[in-house]
């Protein structure tokens, strides 16, 4: 930075600039590559959904971060994008990272005895806020990664091109984790990675140990295929054609391909929530894209959406037998459902100040079970992410993780509704928020690492883009 500074001419503050712009791209386009892999990779051990992935992923991130902000010092760069155009995303997860500390904290010498009394007065003593600290330092490790990864993120996104490119490499990620879930349910049979299933047989899950979580990852990479397909459809943001090249439609067949082997796996995972989410998020996709991008020429307008009509079809007719003989069940599960969310509200209303300590449901639930909810089960979860938060930390800070997305969704959709061009990504983002914030209303699949880092990976391109009238160095890398 100094030689930018101190150029004397402008010849040589071209020079130098290039030269720094060079330097980080390079760095940026590897990170890039990092985050993608890392994408890829989360979800194959059983979707890193248990301890020992929380623990190994969070120090793979921590270690890309450390490197990367070597690599800048050494280089004299800046980041792309800086902490105060982070801060109403930052001051809320520091918040809530504080609390955690807070709940592992012996305070009762402070505060005097801790009690945790359950629904037939049985009460039991601790020493901390939280009546499991080692699981809530797991939640502490699990959401500080999520933010350090999140970071990163928006550094490589802040360029729209490639932004673009990861959002094409998402695409083919998904649609991979998704054909070997086909592949192993048709073909292998039906194993989950290398070891037979014990729960969810004749439902595709890929590697993930639960249908509901593998819908919810496939269900965002549908939003991504469709969101890709539909923008090379119409065209909006991308020059007129030159002599010689591919028309948009047929550019377009890769994403539409990809869409359909992502919706056929849907199907298979017989997750009727998930497929519903699925469907919620690519229809405010389409509906919004067809209408911002001015329908791109009524003359793609039918092939557009005659494509997408035949994508679900097609699917549909392959693998929607499961899911569509579950929906006779679902007056019976939701009864189920129901009376266990009456008593997680029973454990809200508790400790709605403090909760009952980050990653502590399954114990903390016990001491609220009882009929008409089967003793005969063990719940792991509560099933909605939404009361989860509020049971484990509180209304106050389980509140903060929703804030947090919500202001993520809000700064997509603002950015969708102010550009005239290149507004694909912000709505591709929103969609994914449309489809998690449904499927968390009845499901865990947030609390699922290998989904939320494809989300956050999702919101990231979504939102860090810098406006086309941010100088050549700020998109150059």
């Amino acid at each position: 930075m100094a030689m930018v500074i101190n150029a004397s001419t402008p010849q040589r503050r071209s020079a130098a600039l290039l030269t720094g712009q060079s330097r980080q791209t390079h760095l940026n386009q590897q990170l890039a590559v990092f985050l993608a892999a890392f994408v890829a990779l989360a979800p194959i051990p059983l979707g890193g959904a248990r301890p020992l992935f929380w623990a190994l992923s969070g120090v793979v991130v921590a270690l890309a971060a450390l490197l990367y902000g070597a690599a800048l010092w050494r280089k004299g760069e800046m980041l792309r994008v800086g902490y105060g155009s982070l801060a109403p995303l930052i001051l809320p997860w520091v918040l809530l990272l504080a609390f955690l500390v807070a709940q592992v904290v012996p305070l009762a010498p402070i505060l005097g005895p801790i009690t945790f009394t359950g629904v037939e007065g049985q009460a039991f003593s601790s020493a901390t806020l939280s009546l499991t600290p080692g699981e809530t330092l797991l939640m502490l490790l699990r959401l500080a990664g999520y933010g350090v990864f999140f970071f990163l993120a928006v550094q490589v996104a802040a360029n729209r091109d490639r932004a673009m490119q990861i959002a094409k490499w998402l695409c083919f990620i998904v649609a991979a984790h998704a054909l070997y879930g086909l592949v192993a349910l048709t073909q292998l049979g039906d194993p989950m990675l290398f070891v037979s299933k014990w729960a969810y047989l004749g439902s595709a899950t890929g590697t993930f140990v639960n249908r509901n979580s593998y819908a919810t990852f496939l269900a965002v990479g549908l939003v991504i295929a469709i969101g890709l397909g539909i923008r090379t459809m119409l065209n909006t943001d991308m020059p007129h054609l030159r002599k010689g090249q591919r028309k948009p439609i047929v550019q377009a067949i890769p994403y539409l391909i990809a869409a359909l082997v992502i919706l056929a796996a849907l199907l298979a995972s017989q997750s009727r929530m998930g497929l519903f989410a699925g469907l919620c998020g690519t229809g405010v996709l389409t509906a919004i894209g067809l209408a911002k991008g001015r329908f791109g020429g009524r003359r793609v307008v039918a092939p557009a959406l005659l494509l997408s009509l035949s994508v679900f079809a097609v699917g549909a007719m392959l693998f929607s037998g499961g899911t569509f003989e579950r929906l006779g069940s679902v007056e019976r599960d939701s009864d189920v459902r129901l009376q266990l969310y009456a008593q997680v509200l029973d454990m809200i209303r508790a400790r709605w100040a403090t909760g009952f300590g980050g990653g502590s449901f399954e114990v903390a639930y016990t001491l609220f079970h009882r009929e008409p909810v089967s003793p005969d089960l063990v719940w792991h979860k509560a099933h909605s992410t939404y009361l989860a938060l509020w049971s484990e930390l509180g209304v106050f800070a389980g509140t903060l993780p929703i804030l947090i997305l919500a202001l993520t969704g809000f700064g997509a959709a603002r950015l969708v509704g102010l550009r005239r061009s290149d507004w694909w990504l912000p709505l591709i983002a929103v969609s994914a928020l449309v489809v998690i914030a449904m499927h968390s209303l009845v499901d865990f699949s947030m609390e699922i690492s290998g989904n939320v880092y494809l989300v956050l990976l999702v919101l990231a391109l979504g939102t860090a883009q810098r406006s086309a009238q941010r100088s050549v160095r700020g998109e150059a890398g």
